[in-house]
């Protein structure tokens, strides 16, 4: 099973993400754009995980890290690290068994939204001020 999935992180960003996720025993696997189709447990190589579309869809530019089976501890020095290297990812989510059979592409979207409404909502805070 796949600790870390990373998707469009750029070189020198993946160096350093995949330094930091093996000083946590992480297994890391890139997903390529041509995977965005396969379920989320497909990719984690999640036991008994279904099998989600064809591997196709639309690619997509951004960045982004799923997080599989870690505890919460190992969660948080992971992003702590993150944050003191300066590779931050906008795009993060942990796999549950909610999402595990969405595909990556779903996933994407899924945070893609909550992303843009997190930035509305800071928005609104600032301009009401």
């Amino acid at each position: 099973m796949y600790n870390l999935l990373m998707y469009q992180i750029p070189q020198e960003k993946s160096r350093i993400i995949k330094a930091i996720a093996l000083q946590h025993g992480f297994r890391v696997r890139v997903v390529k754009p041509e995977e965005t189709g396969f379920s989320v447990g497909t990719l984690a190589d999640i036991p008994g995980a279904v099998q989600a579309g064809k591997g196709s869809t639309e690619p997509f530019e951004d960045e982004m890290l799923v997080l599989c089976n870690v505890d919460q501890d190992a969660f948080h020095s992971f992003l702590a690290q993150l944050r003191a290297r300066k590779a931050p990812v906008t795009l993060k989510a942990v796999v549950t068994e909610h999402n595990t059979g969405w595909t990556f592409a779903r996933l994407h979207e899924n945070l893609a939204e909550e992303h843009r409404a997190m930035l509305e909502a800071k928005k609104s805070i600032h301009t009401e001020k």
